[in-house]
């Protein structure tokens, strides 16, 4: 697993989103500022300057031109993707909170905080196709109930939004009414402040995660509970791979707490449970305070988190978010293969080192294998010093839009199956009768070889020297058709 760490806030982060493609990362801070980000390298495209206060949530369109951002300055800000224009500012009386763009953008749904004596709200305002003819106008405004509503997000077909918050109660609203159609039962449904919800890929189902230290499945239509994932820590963020069935947890200790324990005790770790079996199959170690926002990417194979630092890091796999400054990024789908190609090269190295040994000690005389040897051990380790400094130059450039890791990864591949044929063109075991070739056929050729390219004068003093010295002599073998001797 290899993270990405992408620096660029300056307060602790908030939100994450992907959009549509999942080539562009869109993160949300403290410091006022949206920025977006290339998801493949993590390197910072551009940020959307315009908001006074904490930045709590944004949403992409599905066509990736626009961005909506709810901030606590009683704003939301429609803005241009690509120029980082403002395009249209909604002024409310109270801090916005949550924001999402309905399927085909035509609308959007936004929450408000309870501020001064004003209840929280859910309202929905209708985007228009032309900046110019946009108005603040609500399609629709519901009171909601006591204390804050963390997030709304449209149901199916937007027919429905569904909300959750402060209270620890789900409820389903009639998009067109505003009437309340379902809420979730207080035995089986959470205990504390619901502080997350998101949809899975296809709105079916979406998942919630609580500070009464479990995330629960929850069907879109009926708001019938399916699963629930118990842990030992609040859950401040989560979100459901769009790929396999894995969901992924992310919280721990409260922030104001965190310099005063150690980061064991703060269980700062995403866990990964199995979404049917609702058992836990693995963890992302590494943060230092509290995780506040998870996103997969829409391929499914890679996600950020963003910590209680002012970092962002890119995993491969799922992006997780603390409540930092920084976002990582991790390539879980990457642990599996670096696991089973350390065993396949581990194998291969068994095998080979012993048949190298092998190739230099058998036609080597046993005063010179000293010599020998210590030749061997030279050149491969001059050989790994500079192929070593030569990959990590190529890990970080890209070569015609291919990553460079990938590609020392190839060059690796090909060198050894061009070594692999020379040594079945030209290498002689001398235990196997069946090569045809004895030792002093072996020593002969070589004679003839050296003669050839050095001259008659030179060929019995060259001759001894390749046997006293077999790395040179192996050498000859393989650069034979290089050298024009036939």
């Amino acid at each position: 697993m290899r993270p990405i760490l992408m620096k660029g806030h300056e307060r602790p982060l908030t939100f994450l989103k992907y959009n549509r493609e999942g080539d562009l990362l869109f993160s949300c801070a403290k410091d006022h500022t949206p920025t977006v980000w290339f998801a493949d390298n993590g390197e910072r495209l551009g940020t959307y300057r315009g908001h006074n206060g904490a930045v709590w949530c944004c949403d992409i369109s599905r066509d990736s031109t626009r961005l909506i951002t709810g901030s606590a300055d009683q704003t939301v800000k429609l803005w241009d993707v690509q120029t980082g224009a403002q395009l249209y500012s909604f002024n409310f009386d109270s801090p916005a909170r949550a924001v999402d763009f309905s399927v085909g953008d035509k609308l959007a749904v936004i929450t408000t905080d309870p501020f001064m004596g004003l209840p929280s709200t859910i309202q929905v305002k209708r985007i228009a196709r032309d900046p110019s003819q946009q108005t603040g106008e609500s399609v629709l405004t519901i009171k909601g109930p006591q204390g804050r509503i963390n997030r709304a997000v449209w149901g199916p077909l937007n027919k429905t939004i569904i909300s959750a918050g402060e209270d620890a109660v789900i409820r389903i609203w009639d998009s067109e009414t505003g009437q309340l159609l379902k809420e979730s039962d207080k035995e089986t449904g959470h205990q504390k402040t619901v502080t997350s919800l998101l949809k899975s890929a296809d709105g079916s189902h979406f998942l919630t995660g609580s500070l009464d230290k479990s995330a629960k499945l929850w069907d879109s239509r009926t708001l019938t509970l399916i699963k629930t994932y118990v842990t030992e820590r609040p859950v401040n963020a989560c979100a459901i791979s769009p790929l396999l069935d894995h969901v992924v947890l992310g919280g721990g200790q409260d922030a104001s707490h965190v310099t005063t324990t150690d980061r064991r005790a703060g269980k700062f770790e995403a866990k990964f449970f199995h979404k049917i079996l609702q058992e836990e199959i693995g963890g992302v170690k590494g943060h230092f305070g509290p995780i506040n926002a998870l996103a997969f990417n829409p391929d499914g194979r890679r996600s950020g988190p963003s910590n209680f630092t002012f970092d962002v890091f890119l995993l491969d796999l799922v992006h997780l978010v603390k409540q930092s400054n920084a976002l990582n990024v991790y390539d879980l789908s990457g642990f599996e293969s670096e696991a089973i190609s350390r065993a396949l090269n581990g194998i291969g190295l068994a095998l080979v080192v012993p048949a190298i040994q092998s190739l230099v000690a058998d036609p080597t005389d046993a005063s010179a294998r000293g010599i020998a040897f210590r030749w061997l051990q030279l050149t491969g380790n001059i050989g790994s010093i500079l192929s070593n400094f030569f990959a990590l130059l190529l890990a970080s450039a890209s070569i015609m839009g291919i990553a460079g890791w990938r590609i020392a990864f190839h060059l690796v591949a090909m060198i050894n199956m061009v070594v692999g044929i020379f040594v079945r063109l030209f290498g002689v075991d001398p235990h196997f009768s069946s090569n045809s070739v004895s030792r002093n056929d072996l020593n002969y050729f070589m004679q003839v070889c050296v003669d050839r390219s050095e001259g008659p004068h030179q060929g019995s003093h060259n001759l001894l020297l390749l046997k006293d010295f077999p790395t040179l002599y192996a050498a000859i073998l393989i650069l034979r058709p290089l050298l024009s001797l036939e």
